[in-house]
């Protein structure tokens, strides 16, 4: 249900944020940024669900919190059903069958695929499509490092909470932090000044991924009770905060580039088929981290090798960086003579 709303608002931002541009330089960077502000408001919006999930379990019995589950998902439903049309489809769009907009879809990608242009936007589609599967596929030791905190260590029901609060104001920091950055880049961008290259992000986000494994690093081998002599109960907060900031700024660049690699006129499906393979990819990187997991003889009696799992971890989320030089470029004039020609379409539909 979450995923279930959350593409297809997305699809919505990365379309009206481009269509909605006058110069082709805003077109490109203002949509790394709209994105960014759009996983902050997300980012917010889980706090606040955690929250209040935490009050009506308190204050409703079981029976009472499903009727109001049940109320919520009923308006979340006519929202999406109704309020999107409303608010972006324009009054005088032709309203085509589903089959038609397929088939009109899959024209337009199967031309923007040119074998002769490896700068063509389908090939760049694709090569963009293969990185962020392989960066969302890396092993990730994060699960099991859970499972060894809920058993090595007897924490209340309050310190679970306030580590879950905590790990929401994390990813809420992480994105704000990414967001800004993106907003100085759609300024650089925007003034003519060569911008930030989606290499210098996505290596960035991978040292910010590979460093928040290190909190755990330090929790699973001892150091942070043995050494420093600091209680689970207060390290543990501290620590879901620090790796879900870390986690959501290395996350955040596969939006940038979702959004500012979806080929014209199909940024919405584009951006959605972004997030589907990034789905995939942390499917794919729970089976690998289990199949690792089980190799090292980790189980729920045996937690001695989750440090060389978060070790392994922290060394596979940067073979990534290397693959990122594959990442192309747009180019800068091709843009505006699609910006151009967008237009002339669009005063020629209207004469």
């Amino acid at each position: 249900m979450t995923m279930g709303t959350y593409i297809p608002l997305n699809g919505i931002l990365v379309e009206v944020g481009r269509h909605d541009a006058e110069t082709a330089e805003q077109s490109t960077a203002r949509l790394g940024a709209i994105m960014s502000v759009a996983m902050v408001w997300r980012s917010v919006g889980s706090l606040g669900a955690s929250l209040l999930h935490l009050l009506l379990v308190r204050v409703c019995s079981n029976r009472s919190l499903l009727l109001v589950v049940c109320i919520q998902l009923t308006l979340v439903i006519l929202v999406m059903l109704w309020v999107p049309t409303a608010l972006f489809a324009p009054g005088s769009a032709p309203q085509h069958h589903v089959v038609q907009r397929v088939r009109a879809g899959w024209g337009q990608f199967r031309r923007s695929c040119n074998p002769r242009n490896l700068r063509s936007d389908g090939f760049v589609f694709f090569l963009v499509l293969c990185f962020v599967f392989v960066y969302t596929t890396m092993p990730d030791g994060s699960t099991s490092y859970m499972n060894y905190t809920f058993s090595a260590f007897s924490l209340s029901s309050g310190v679970l909470s306030l580590s879950s609060t905590c790990g929401s104001i994390g990813s809420i920091v992480g994105a704000y932090v990414f967001s800004v950055w993106m907003k100085r880049r759609a300024a650089q961008e925007e003034r003519g000044k060569t911008p930030t290259s989606m290499f210098t992000i996505f290596f960035l986000g991978s040292v910010a991924w590979a460093f928040g494994y290190v909190t755990n690093l330090l929790l699973c081998t001892g150091f942070v009770t043995d050494v420093l002599h600091i209680a689970p109960a207060v390290y543990i907060p501290v620590d879901s905060f620090f790796v879900s900031m870390f986690v959501r700024f290395a996350f955040m660049p596969t939006l940038t580039m979702a959004a500012e690699h979806a080929p014209k006129h199909l940024e919405a499906t584009t951006f959605e088929v972004f997030s589907v393979v990034c789905i995939v990819g942390g499917t794919c990187s729970a089976l690998l981290t289990s199949v690792i997991a089980e190799a090292l003889g980790i189980t729920k009696e045996n937690y001695g090798p989750l440090s060389t799992l978060i070790v392994l971890s922290i060394i596979c989320k940067l073979l990534p960086i290397p693959i990122a030089y594959i990442l192309p470029k747009r180019d800068a004039a091709e843009e505006s003579t699609d910006v151009v020609v967008e237009r002339e379409e669009v005063v020629d539909g209207e004469a």
